[in-house]
């Protein structure tokens, strides 16, 4: 007979209770073991959580009702339960991109998958995108520009079986995210077979066979003079007389203030200070490698190809064709051998390669001039900065020798405007040759560069026209 309560059979009771409660909503959850889900929300992680678990860890914390935390704890709870991760766990695994050691630590303590479940599911990915037929992640919508892009891809591997080379051609779909909701991206992927994974992924690529001459000429129709549309030229006003009015702002707090940051940082800071939102992520698509000489012809003809067929099936009737100077000369060779199959291709010089070869321009131009001397004095390597390698070096190290050219004008002069700086430096290079020589081959293109970056990191495409049409007679 008990006369006394006793608070520790009751919270005994309790906590069995609880446990019984718990265990039986974690065996009814059910994790696919065939497949794994290519996106990880809080309603999914939810799914895998047991919900008595969840409001127990509300009641202990505020901080953990409903939180990140909790659904964490929970995952792991279900995946030591059904000896299985969950999507949760998995995700945070592959977060952990290449660190094997750090995945097994969290491993070990039930916060991650194992790293060979990690692996697995890279495999899979790979082998679903290589097999797929359709891109997955890409929207139909045509608000949302899909562009191509092309570069090498090598690799040296030496392990104790040999080693392993590839020098192949690597392309890349990519798409503003229009948080449209017309994807054809699947909710889940199926899990590779654990024997499947050392057998090497097999994919067929159509090659294409280039039939024409070594160094064709270009078409008499392929220059074309235009007139761009009003709405255009208006907004190309708008964007250059922002950029400018910036620019200036940068040259003249780097000359009068001491804690200005560089130009990137500057810019940085100047939209968080406007309230400017973050732009769009961006949706890419690795599509399988062409394992030839990326500046064969038959290689190009073969991507161009390619990326016709894969932007046709997501509905835009045209194909912007972006990669580097030296894949930029032969794909423009091919499509002036085929004008008329390759008559929807738009080639691109990549913004980088565009601004090392712009670069290599103001170098010859400004060769015996003493600006090798005057840069000598500060960097290394000058001799490649002004052939165009050494990128981004060579931009930072020339626009501060702008800076200090213009340092006592931007000190002593009365400037409100970029205008007045453009007005002033009009009137000196009047007066002389070389001033004229520094401020139209060195000053002035530094400001263009400027303006190439501003264009290309804001996405301006009515400024990056703008911009370019003024470097080409630098070229």
């Amino acid at each position: 007979m008990r006369f006394v309560q006793d608070e520790d059979d009751d919270i005994d009771v309790t906590i069995n209770k609880l446990c019984k409660v718990i265990r039986h909503e974690v065996k009814l959850i059910t994790l696919d073991k065939d497949c794994y889900d290519t996106r990880v929300n809080r309603q999914k992680c939810r799914e895998t959580v047991s919900d008595t678990l969840m409001k127990l860890l509300g009641k202990l914390s505020p901080n953990l009702d409903r939180a990140l935390p909790a659904l964490l704890i929970g995952s792991m709870v279900t995946g030591v339960m059904k000896n299985h991760p969950t999507s949760l766990q998995i995700t945070l695994g592959i977060k952990m991109r290449r660190s094997k050691k750090l995945i097994k630590v969290l491993q070990k303590y039930g916060v991650t998958c194992t790293y060979d479940e990690v692996r697995r599911f890279k495999h899979s990915a790979a082998k679903a995108t290589t097999m797929e037929p359709s891109l997955p992640g890409l929207s139909t919508s045509s608000s949302s520009l899909v562009q191509v892009i092309v570069d090498n891809f090598d690799t040296d591997i030496s392990s104790p079986n040999g080693k392993s080379s590839t020098h192949s051609l690597a392309m890349l779909l990519t798409q503003p995210d229009s948080n449209s909701s017309e994807t054809d991206q699947e909710d889940t992927i199926r899990r590779v077979k654990k024997e499947d994974m050392v057998k090497p992924l097999e994919y067929d690529v159509e090659i294409e066979r280039y039939n024409g001459p070594k160094k064709p000429p270009m078409p008499q129709n392929t220059p074309k003079r235009s007139v761009q549309p009003l709405r255009m030229l208006a907004q190309q006003v708008i964007s250059k007389g922002r950029a400018s009015e910036m620019d200036f702002a940068f040259l003249q707090d780097m000359n009068n203030t001491l804690d200005c940051p560089e130009y990137n940082g500057y810019n940085t800071r100047a939209a968080r200070r406007q309230g400017h939102s973050a732009q769009p992520r961006t949706k890419a698509v690795y599509l399988p490698l062409i394992d030839m000489i990326p500046s064969h012809p038959d290689t190009m003809m073969t991507s161009m190809a390619f990326a016709q067929v894969h932007t046709r099936n997501i509905g835009q009737q045209f194909v912007v064709f972006t990669c580097d100077l030296q894949l930029y000369r032969v794909a423009l060779e091919v499509q002036w051998t085929y004008p008329e199959r390759f008559s929807n291709v738009i080639l691109r010089l990549g913004g980088m390669h565009s601004l090392m070869s712009f670069i290599g321009s103001i170098g010859t131009l400004m060769a015996d001039t003493g600006l090798s001397d005057i840069m000598s004095s500060v960097f290394g390597g000058v001799s490649k900065m002004l052939t165009g390698k050494k990128f981004p070096q060579n931009v930072r190290a020339l626009r501060m020798v702008a800076e200090e050219a213009l340092r006592g004008i931007i000190q002593d002069k009365p400037l409100h405007c970029s205008g007045d700086l453009m007005q002033i430096l009009e009137t000196e290079a009047s007066k002389s040759q070389t001033t004229k020589l520094w401020v139209d081959v060195l000053i002035k293109p530094v400001l263009l560069t400027m303006m190439f970056v501003r264009a290309e990191r804001e996405g301006d495409w009515p400024l990056h026209l703008a911009t370019y049409k003024q470097m080409l007679p630098y070229f």
